[in-house]
């Protein structure tokens, strides 16, 4: 007999990592991929709403409703995993963009002067001016401001183009003129006004709106009747403070800036002009950000309870999210509060738990929605923002059989066995599970169990076991990963929820493991994002990955990789902190007795500090790992394993 290894080739992405939508219009780009058996599509992310993405077709389409930059993960299979990171950009539909500035002014020849042209859009627009300017002027587009000290009298026709994707015109007059009030000399720089003969001015400020605590330096644009230059100053230092044109926010109160007309830097004697608006709580200066999380990890059993999670990122998040199901609310999901993550400013969450969903009556998936309803002193012009959480489901068979437990989480034997263990992932009805043990040197080694089968009452895992090899984790490289044949098989028959059997024949030794759920945090009811899972760097590193078992907020990492030898090896987390989405934690590398045939020697467990690793989550479904392992550091994108 013999074994016949057909390679199939990883399938390649052939179209474009970006594609532009406009707000309120319909648009459409198709995803492509080939390989030499055609692959299947899915993606990795949640779409801004009104998008919709068909994986038969490859098509992404649809109606969005929110401006902004959107991050997404595109997978291709065909026996191989390929992986295509994508940027969506939405423009401001054209309807939200206007030049809100006058079309003219009028400069003074041998005087400074400035003019502020202003726009809005979302996202923000760009400025560009044409036409000649009179020599002395110049236009700042970064600010909008025309400024200087016109040499030559003369009429400017100008042209003023503000663009966020889509663009909007205004023609523009500029008027350098001779003729100044007689009180006004170009001999007297530091003193233009006689401050015997105070000048009627007439000073107005383009009225800001309330501003939000810390949102971007506001620039204040204010014009005279005599097109000179104005000097801000704040009466509530303690609020806001007012730096030449830029006030920045202090506080939650009402700022009141004044402006004068100066010449030469000095303010004149003319009366001041004073304008006051208000600063409100930092809820959110644009729209909000949600991303969705299910647990167990889906697809969803059909009778089991499942929970959405909903993660909302923004400056200090306020609002409540309301559940439904074909616009019905969920049950206990209603007008639910979003809870600050603790340590953190710009991440809220809230939960949802349907309790034993039936499957859905036609397709795969249940579509839920959340919907976050802004506070009333929201003040983006926004009230509200959807987040469609599709949910991919799979019936019991047979449906007389008993619901069919999660069992993802570390397990071990328990402190007599400290030192080895075994991680289940489970996804719907399929587990893929990693024993990290050691080799007869006592050096680290795993074993891995990518699938398999229950038995007939759905009470026991079994599946082939592999010891694959691959390039050490610093220098990592898919070509030189290889699964190898298989080493030999498990069963893991479960007593109940956190009691089991491990039994396994690995090159040709037997033997048989009592384990249980190893409990290393207690539930303590604070909010918390839900990152357990397996996590990869993608295909193009396909060939390690970390499990992150979770347990209230604490986390326990396991990175299972290669040695300088291309072996397998382990480092475990077994413990951090959070700081807002971000985890920290020691890592650590493990020696211990020879386990494959020998009695366990707890006394030969040693634990070496290596270094420490960071896991920052984007989301719930991307994160930032960052490493250091004896001096060296790393940083990979990580996101969740689909199998």
């Amino acid at each position: 007999s013999f074994t016949l290894v057909v390679a199939v080739p990883p399938p390649t992405f052939t179209t474009a990592n970006t594609a532009t939508f406009t707000a309120g219009a319909a648009g459409s780009f198709k995803i492509t991929a080939t390989g030499s058996l055609a692959p299947t599509l899915s993606l990795i992310g949640t779409l801004p709403a009104g998008l919709t993405f068909e994986p038969a077709t490859g098509v992404l389409s649809g109606t969005p409703t929110n401006p902004g930059t959107y991050y997404l993960t595109f997978n291709a299979f065909n026996g191989f995993f390929a992986t295509q990171f994508f940027t969506l950009r939405i423009l401001g539909s054209p309807g939200t963009l206007a030049i809100t500035s006058s079309n003219a002014a009028q400069f003074f020849v041998g005087f400074p002067n400035m003019f502020a042209v202003t726009a809005t859009g979302i996202p923000p627009p760009t400025l560009s001016l044409s036409g000649a300017l009179p020599a002395g002027v110049s236009f700042n587009p970064a600010t909008g401001l025309l400024s200087g000290t016109p040499t030559t009298a003369g009429t400017y026709a100008l042209t003023i183009v503000a663009s966020n994707g889509p663009s909007v015109m205004q023609t523009f007059t500029l008027l350098a003129n001779t003729s100044v009030p007689a009180s006004l000399s170009p001999f007297s720089p530091f003193s233009p006004f006689s401050p015997f003969s105070p000048v009627s001015q007439s000073i107005s400020f383009a009225a800001p709106r309330p501003q939000i605590l810390g949102s971007a330096p506001l620039v204040l644009a204010a014009t005279s009747t005599f097109g000179l230059p104005v000097a801000y100053m704040s009466s509530t230092p303690s609020v806001c403070t007012v730096n030449g044109n830029t006030v920045t926010m202090l506080a939650v109160g009402t700022c009141t800036i004044a402006a004068n007309q100066s010449g030469g830097g000095n303010i004149s004697s003319a009366p001041a002009v004073t304008q006051s608006f208000g600063i409100l709580p930092s809820l959110v200066s644009d729209t909000a950000a949600l991303t969705a999380a299910v647990s167990p990890l889906p697809p969803a059993v059909a009778g089991r309870d499942l929970t959405l999670t909903v993660l909302v990122r923004m400056r200090s998040p306020a609002g409540t999210i309301t559940f439904t199901e074909n616009g019905n609310a969920v049950a206990g999901c209603e007008r639910r509060p979003l809870a600050m993550l603790a340590d953190a400013v710009d991440a809220g969450i809230v939960a949802c738990t349907i309790a034993a969903p039936t499957a859905p009556a036609s397709g795969t998936a249940r579509r839920y929605q959340a919907s976050l309803v802004y506070p009333a002193n929201h003040v983006s012009g926004r009230t509200s923002e959807q987040l469609n959480i599709d949910v991919a489901f799979v019936a019991m068979a047979p449906a007389a059989l008993p619901t069919l437990t999660d069992y993802s989480d570390i397990w071990w034997v328990g402190p007599a066995e400290n030192g080895w263990g075994l991680s289940i992932t489970q996804h719907g009805l399929v587990q893929f599970n990693v024993i990290f043990a050691y080799d007869n040197a006592g050096q680290p080694l795993w074993y891995v169990m990518p699938g398999g089968t229950w038995n007939a009452d759905q009470t026991a895992f079994s599946g082939l076991l592999y010891r694959p090899t691959s390039a050490p984790f610093n220098v990592y490289s898919r070509a030189q990963f290889s699964p190898g044949a298989s080493v030999g098989h498990a069963t893991i028959a479960f007593h109940g929820r956190d009691t089991a059997m491990l039994s396994y024949t690995i090159n040709g030794v037997s033997g048989a493991k009592s384990i249980q759920r190893q409990v290393f945090a207690a539930d303590s009811g604070q909010p918390r994002i839900v990152v357990n899972d397996l996590w990869w760097a993608g295909a193009q590193e396909d060939g390690w990955g970390l499990n992150i078992a979770q347990q209230d907020r604490m986390l326990f990492p396991v990175w299972y990789t290669y040695d300088a030898a291309g072996r397998s090896t382990f480092f475990t987390v077994p413990g951090g902190s959070w700081s807002g989405t971000a985890f920290t934690g020691d890592l650590y590398a493990t020696t211990s007795s020879s386990w494959l045939g020998f009695t366990y020697n707890l006394a030969q467990f040693a634990t070496t500090r290596v270094g420490t690793m960071t896991l920052d989550f984007a989301d719930q479904n991307n994160a930032t790992m960052t490493y250091t392992v004896n001096g060296i550091v790393q940083t990979k994108s990580i996101v969740r394993l689909p199998f």
